[in-house]
Order: C-alpha cells, then sequence, then structure tokens
C-alpha cells in the first residue's frame, strides 16, 4: 500500500483507527450504537454508563510494539559529528528538545504511530538565529530538531519519477523542491458561507540544504486495519451482554390470561388484555397458577462465545497485517502457523524505522555540514519470550541426538544458537558462533554425558574437557599431575591408617624388629 492508497482512505477510517487504539470513553462515545430502533434515549443512556472499552486491538498491537522496541537498544550509530552523537543520546535537549534520546523517539512516537496508521512524518527542523534570540538558546546547543507529523495532519506528498520529494504540506507548511532548491512558505484556507475558500500564502523563504527536510516513515500495511471494526464490533456486544447480565438476571413473573374452570376472570385481566415483552416484564399464558420462570442462558452464552472468538481474531489479524510486510509472506490461516512469515514482517517493519532514521540523519548533516552517520538496526525480532525459546531450544536438542548424522546435529546446534541468541546479537558475532559449532570435535556438551563417556572409556580426556568448554591440551595435563598427587597423599594417609587401626606402634616395634634382624645376622656368623 502506497502513500496515496493511503491517501484516498476515508478519514473515518483514520479516526476509528486511531480511536480504537486510544480506547476509553472517547471510543464509546463514538461507536457504541443503539441496538434497535426500540431502545429509548434513556435505556440507552443507561447502557452507555454501564459500557467498558474493551483493549484487544492496543493489547495486540503493544505485543509488536514492544517486541521491536526491545531490541531499537541494539541499534548502532557510527560516525557523525560529536553534537549529532550528543543529540541522539538526549543531551542538549534531545532529539526534540524535550530531552528524548533517538531510540526513546523512534520506540515510543514514531514506531507506535506507524504500526497503528501505517504512516508518520518526521519534521526535521532547525533554529534560525531569530529563534535562537528569542528561545534563549546558546549557539552551544542549537541543533536541528524532530517533530513527529501524524498522518492526518499530511495534507499532501508528491514525488518525482526518481520517488524524491519534491513537494510537501502539512500543519500550513508547504515545502517545494524545484531543482535542488528548496523553499517553504505558510499556506492557510479560510472559507465562508455561498463564497469560494481564500487561500493565504506567505512569502516564499528558500532554505540552506538542498532536500525537503521531511522523512515519511510507511508500511505496506496498518496493523489496524480490519482490526478497529472488530473492536468496534466486541465494543457493542459486551455491551449488550452487560445490560443482560445485569437488567434480565432475575425471575420473570408470569401469570394466566383465563380463568380456571368454574372462576370467573381476575377483574384486573379483564382491565388490561397485554403487557410490555422484555427481559425485565412478564407475559400472561393460558391456563395453570402463576409461578416464576429464569431467564434463558443460552444466548448470553453463545453471546460470550462468540465475543472470545472476535478477540482471538484480533490478536490473528494484527500478526497477519505483521506478516504481510514481508512480500514473500505464505498463508496463514491456522492458529499454529509456521513463525517465520511473522518474523519476517517484524524485521520489514525494522527495516523501515532503519531507512527513515537514515534519512534523517542525512538531512541533519546536511543542516550541520557534517559527515553522515551509518546506522544500523538488529536484522531479526520475534514475539517470544526467554522461556519459550529456552523450551523450544530443548526439544531442537532433544531431537538432535535421535539423527545419527554429524551434518544434521551441527544444523541443529545452530538452529539452537539462533533460536537463543539471533534476536539478540549481530550477524557477525552469529556467524563466530557458527563457525566454532563447525569446528567443535564433539557436538555434545552435557556434562553427564561426557563424564559417563569418560568412564566407559568412549572418550579421551581432551576431548571432554574441550566438550565442557576447557582447554583440553593445557589443562587435562595439569589436571592429571594435580590428580595423581592427591591419590599419593591419599594412599599414604589410608596406610598410616590402616596400621593404627591394627594397634601397631609404628615406631618402637619397626625398631625392635630390627634388633631382633641384626641379632640373628651374629649368631649366623658365630656358626
Amino acid at each position: 500500500m502506497t502513500f496515496s492508497d493511503l491517501f484516498s482512505t476515508s478519514g473515518n477510517d483514520f479516526d476509528l483507527w486511531r480511536y480504537a487504539y486510544i480506547g476509553g470513553s472517547q471510543f464509546i462515545d463514538r461507536y457504541l450504537e443503539k441496538v434497535s430502533s426500540k431502545e429509548s434515549d434513556s435505556e440507552f443512556a443507561r447502557r452507555k454508563n454501564l459500557t467498558f472499552c474493551p483493549t484487544d486491538a492496543a493489547d495486540a498491537i503493544d505485543e509488536i510494539k514492544n517486541s521491536i522496541f526491545q531490541r531499537i537498544v541494539d541499534v548502532s550509530r557510527i560516525g557523525g559529528s560529536k553534537l549529532y552523537t550528543q543529540v541522539m543520546s538526549g543531551e542538549l535537549g534531545g532529539v526534540d528538545f524535550d530531552y528524548r534520546d533517538m531510540n526513546t523517539f523512534m520506540g515510543e512516537l514514531v514506531l507506535l504511530e506507524l504500526l497503528v496508521m501505517g504512516q508518520v512524518g518526521v519534521f526535521v527542523d532547525n533554529f534560525t538565529e531569530d529563534q535562537l534570540g528569542s528561545n534563549q538558546l546558546t549557539a552551544g546547543n542549537k541543533h536541528p530538531f524532530l517533530q513527529v507529523i501524524p498522518r492526518e495532519n499530511i495534507e499532501e506528498l508528491v514525488r518525482a519519477k526518481t520517488n524524491q520529494l519534491i513537494k510537501v504540506k502539512f500543519n500550513d507548511l508547504v515545502f517545494e523542491d524545484t531543482d535542488g532548491v528548496v523553499t517553504y512558505y505558510t499556506e492557510s484556507v479560510t472559507s465562508e458561507l455561498n463564497k469560494k475558500p481564500t487561500i493565504t500564502q506567505s512569502k516564499p523563504i528558500t532554505l540552506e540544504i538542498d532536500k525537503i527536510p521531511f522523512v515519511l516513515f510507511e508500511t505496506s500495511r496498518p496493523m489496524m486495519m480490519n482490526v478497529a471494526e472488530i473492536q468496534k464490533a466486541l465494543l457493542n456486544l459486551h455491551s449488550n451482554d452487560l445490560r443482560m447480565a445485569i437488567e434480565g438476571n432475575y425471575h420473570v413473573y408470569y401469570e394466566f390470561s383465563t380463568a380456571r374452570e368454574g372462576q370467573d376472570e381476575p377483574k384486573h385481566m379483564k382491565q388490561k388484555k397485554s403487557v410490555t415483552a422484555g427481559i425485565s416484564t412478564g407475559r400472561k399464558v393460558s391456563g395453570g397458577a402463576p409461578g416464576f420462570v429464569s431467564p434463558n442462558a443460552d444466548n448470553l452464552r453463545a453471546s460470550m462465545e462468540k465475543i472470545a472468538s472476535l478477540e482471538a481474531k484480533i490478536r490473528r489479524q494484527v500478526h497477519l497485517n505483521v506478516a504481510s510486510q514481508n512480500p514473500r509472506r505464505q498463508a496463514a490461516d491456522s492458529k499454529e502457523y509456521d513463525d517465520r512469515p511473522l518474523e519476517a514482517g517484524l524485521s520489514a517493519i525494522g527495516q523501515v524505522l532503519e531507512r527513515g532514521e537514515k534519512q534523517i540523519a542525512d538531512i541533519f548533516a546536511l543542516y550541520m555540514n557534517d559527515d553522515t552517520p551509518t546506522i544500523s538496526y538488529p536484522q531479526r525480532y520475534d514475539l517470544k519470550g526467554d522461556a519459550e525459546r529456552r523450551e523450544e531450544a530443548k526439544e531442537q536438542s532433544d531431537l538432535g541426538m535421535l539423527v545419527a548424522s554429524d551434518t544434521f546435529r551441527r544444523q541443529t546446534h545452530k538452529s539452537i544458537a539462533e533460536r537463543i541468541y539471533g534476536h539478540r546479537l549481530s550477524s557477525e558475532e552469529m556467524a563466530t558462533i557458527y563457525a566454532e559449532i563447525d569446528q567443535a570435535d564433539t557436538l555434545t556438551v552435557a556434562p553427564d554425558v561426557l563424564m559417563r563417556a569418560v568412564e566407559l572409556g568412549l572418550v579421551d580426556l581432551v576431548t571432554a574437557s574441550n566438550g565442557l568448554g576447557f582447554d583440553g591440551e593445557t589443562v587435562v595435563p595439569k589436571a592429571q599431575e594435580e590428580h595423581a598427587k592427591k591419590l599419593a597423599e591419599m594412599q599414604k594417609a589410608q596406610s598410616i591408617g590402616f596400621n593404627a587401626n591394627r594397634g601397631t606402634d609404628t615406631g618402637p616395634a619397626i625398631a625392635e624388629n630390627q634388633r631382633g634382624d641384626q641379632k640373628e645376622e651374629i649368631d649366623d656368623s658365630d656358626n
């Protein structure tokens, strides 16, 4: 979906998308409807006061936002001037003179608008000398600053065949690029009854840069598309169910409209032959004694099941909108669809942010006559938590032991590494991990397995040591030497303890034995 596609979208859709995310009383006031023409204004007002706003759409979009926002801390910004580095880190008033750093500005403002509305503009403004004095700024903290322009405020946007922006209008400001000369002026339109609109323009001013200082972020599909309408339906279903649960949750009295045999019809029934139907009123039936009847809960139960279905559909539809950002997406109709298209869609949104920030940095550098920095965003994103990733890695590890293939096991280890750290580490760091897996002598690193293999004589100590993360060539000889010393000390201690347990005097007794041996030698010499 291009800008022109969304530009032609009804403004009512934009309002619905935005208020579906905002929620609260604003969404209720605009989109809660009467159940039927028979519902009076007073009944509708009472039901409206009891109505709450569901937040399923906002929760699903926040899940996407948070999964991307948590990776923005890994954005790399290399190069640029010292002033650029200070501003990006939130110093000197920050990127918007509201003390936001670039990560916060992109994650809290740009990303949220991008997901909800599908488009958001960023105006890269710069202080003039007149503004410098009026705002009591000093030359030390004068720098370009950023403003978020909501989709509704962008009135016109024109690109050349080269996709270069040549005209944009927002907030009564008009920027035009004529062969590299950028001018801007204000344009306001006033209209009176039965008269043609009057257009008032200020004198054009030429900028000192050769590019319109405006950046448009846009996705191929807004996250609220086909979602906000479901949120609207949920609002009305919840409201009607709550009314039924509150006002219809008691027994209904009934009495018979015909008299029993041998009795006259009651006087009050002769006066009124019918009653108003509804969940809080009774009806007259024929035959039998008066009594009470409980409301049928089947309708309410069916409505609650429909609500649960719509709540699940909202999250599923948001995920499908994310997956649609990837042009090579796959069909995903079931709840257990492959996560690859979803992760590719998250990466595509990350690339939109990266491309937009690069344009912002380029305009910043033009204003300050500095070099453009190099900006890199993470390549992988996903919605899984650490516990879920560890569980999946454990399942893969168990499967790796079932196939007698060295290549399969190495690929399994690589897949485990990617699943646990692929969303956090750079491509270079992951490549290092893959190389170490390819070069490893053993693919079994579980300590209990390695130690049992050593006991059974299935593997040497050096290989087992390397598998446990040690430098086997260095540490094994030292360990064997220390182990031999310990065995000798243990044998010596056991020998001393054995003699002591037999009651042997290891001092005088040995000396007496030596004297006896000497006496036998003398007797033998006499003979």
